[in-house]
């Protein structure tokens, strides 16, 4: 988990660099359409690991005598990271020259996204049961929803830092839990049934088996809405229009993608692990401050100096330097961090 997540950290060195960094002509040419096509997967493997994560701490709970409640636990996790992503755009709207207005303070990014999604982890969390209906249930309604939503008119009434946890709203939502909070959903079903898998290595062996093969199945899924929607003229699940990123071939495109990198990431652990400091680990276990930390460097340290000024190699050494500089930054931390739980 450690190792999946840190890739997804390095994910976001690489997709929110082109943006301050990059002269326009390569941001917009096959260079920086490669990735954007790498940004879309970002935000999916961090959410979905967060509902993974969530659902070890509750079966672990469950297994352990007087383990005590699980579901306040991952409710206050899920406050602590919103209000971290709050706090982050405070900051931005303090280095931006007090700019923006409230819609870049109460903006829904990631980190709100993931506090208000792990709040409905929670409550759908089940660790006695095999299967757990509620989260598949949850992956649905979230990812159907977001067919409505998308195209669902703002209530004049209603802030839009309320609003945009439903909806995709321009400047003051990016990540409404239509449909992503299904990532964190999707996360808790399958970590509940990899807890089950993990006490016996035959058992584990065929889980991941079958995550791939269901991994493949769900790619394959995706091609087969696109085909109906694009070149049979059939609307996606009703809407009119150009479908957004958002939509169920897009989300299915993802699932393939995501249990594949995890099926390799626990396939390639054994050797991994030899490896002495690996940075993708550190990442991992230290993924909030890095995300904190690296988009004040990105956009307020280099972004000013460098001036949208690079091509696509200078791109890829600034990402290496911006890598290292981070790696450094997250040994410290969590140097200190060590030091302080003594």
């Amino acid at each position: 988990m450690d190792r999946l997540r840190g890739l997804a950290v390095f994910g976001m060195f690489l997709v929110h660099t082109p943006a301050p960094w990059m002269r326009r002509e390569y941001v917009e040419g096959d260079y920086g359409g490669v990735i954007f096509q790498i940004s879309g997967m970002v935000a999916p493997v961090f959410l979905f690991l967060a509902g993974l994560s969530a659902a070890m701490i509750a079966c672990r709970a469950h297994d352990r005598p007087g383990g005590g409640s699980f579901r306040p636990r991952i409710a206050r996790r899920g406050l602590e990271v919103a209000l971290v992503g709050y706090g982050l755009n405070l900051a931005f709207f303090v280095l931006r020259d007090f700019g923006g207005g409230t819609n870049l303070i109460f903006k829904v990014d990631v980190l709100p996204c993931i506090g208000a999604s792990l709040a409905l982890a929670s409550l759908i969390v089940a660790p006695r049961r095999a299967w757990n209906w509620a989260a598949l249930a949850a992956v649905i309604v979230l990812v159907l929803g977001a067919q409505v939503t998308w195209r669902a008119p703002v209530p004049e009434h209603l802030p839009n830092g309320i609003a945009g946890y439903f909806r995709f709203i321009q400047g003051a939502s990016r990540f409404p839990l239509f449909p992503y909070a299904g990532w964190v959903a999707l996360g808790v079903l399958v970590g509940q049934l990899w807890w089950r898998a993990i006490r016996e290595p035959r058992s584990e062996l065929r889980f991941f088996v079958l995550l791939v093969a269901t991994g493949a199945a769900l790619f394959a899924a995706g091609f087969l809405v696109k085909w109906l929607h694009y070149w049979c003229g059939l609307n996606e699940w009703w809407t009119n229009g150009p479908p957004p990123r958002t939509t169920v071939h897009h989300f299915l495109f993802k699932a393939g993608v995501v249990f594949a990198l995890f099926g390799a990431a626990r396939a390639t652990a054994g050797l991994l692990d030899r490896l002495p400091g690996e940075g993708l680990v550190l990442f991992g276990r230290t993924s909030l401050f890095a995300y904190c930390v690296h988009l004040i460097l990105v956009y307020h340290v280099a972004g000013p100096i460098l001036k949208r000024s690079l091509g696509p190699a200078g791109h890829v050494v600034g990402v290496i330097a911006l890598a290292a500089a981070m790696h450094g930054l997250c040994t410290a931390w969590s140097s200190w961090r060590q030091r302080r739980a003594r």
